[in-house]
């Protein structure tokens, strides 16, 4: 995805790769429809745990950009991935509303992201609230 893109690209990024030893792992969770079920998302949890538990010391970062109803099977996980030294990165969301009423977002085990315009302004639809950590242009 982009968002990957921007993280680590071949030349360009916030990390290149050819200039690090970074490793993208894509763990899908979303078919072509655009919509997934809670339990596929468990599921994608449980992979980056068992990555984590497999691979002792090795730092993670992982990026969500998702937004979904609070529930606390998902946030158990986030905070196992947070114990074993993951370091999550959630969407706000663009729902227009409060980031704590919606997952990853509402976990205080992420850094959660809000959308600004090109003027540091809220995008109008961006999620806000104290459980959004910082804010960064996504429009």
């Amino acid at each position: 995805t982009h968002v990957s893109g921007t993280i680590v690209g071949e030349n360009y990024g916030i990390f290149a790769a050819k200039d690090t030893e970074i490793q993208l792992i894509d763990v899908r969770i979303f078919p072509p429809s655009g919509s997934t079920l809670s339990t596929t998302l468990i599921n994608a949890y449980d992979a980056v745990i068992n990555y984590l538990l497999s691979n002792p010391g090795k730092k993670v970062i992982i990026n969500m950009s998702l937004s979904g109803s609070n529930w606390s099977e998902k946030d158990k996980r986030l905070r196992i991935i947070h114990e074993l030294g993951g370091i999550v990165f959630a969407a706000a969301g663009n729902g227009d509303t409060d980031a704590s009423s919606r997952s990853p977002a509402s976990s205080n085990t992420s850094i959660t992201v809000g959308n600004i315009e090109r003027d540091n302004t809220r995008r109008w639809s961006s999620n806000y609230g104290d459980t959004v950590d910082i804010w960064a242009p996504g429009t």
